[in-house]
């Protein structure tokens, strides 16, 4: 049992983690456009966040596991978040952690 419990807590612990290192990521990005965590980060994905940066405090974040749905998402994508701003469409991204420690964004969409 206690061993079960150990395994849980893991896997709890790895996918707290997991979340809180996307979304320093994702906001760290949002609020000065640091991409030092991302693998590449696209002139278009670059000018969306750009666009955000001046009210980046007042935007909510929230980190999903998983692929967005399709049609948006095809499966590959750990994590996917979506920015959500006064007086923008929500922002959101596909997240694919690298071996390199960084993340690779598949792609992003606005609702």
């Amino acid at each position: 049992m206690k061993i079960i419990a150990a395994l849980i807590l893991t896997a709890l612990s790895s996918s707290a983690l997991s979340y809180q290192a996307v979304s320093i990521a994702v906001r760290s990005l949002l609020e000065s456009g640091n991409t030092d965590s991302f693998v590449h980060v696209g002139n278009s994905t670059q000018s969306e966040f750009n666009k955000r940066r001046s009210i980046a405090s007042s935007c909510t974040l929230n980190i999903l596991e998983g692929d967005a749905k399709q049609p948006i998402g095809d499966g590959s994508a750990s994590n996917h978040a979506l920015i959500i701003c006064p007086g923008f469409r929500a922002l959101g991204i596909r997240l694919k952690p690298e071996e390199s420690g960084k993340y690779h964004i598949l792609g992003y969409w606005s609702q």
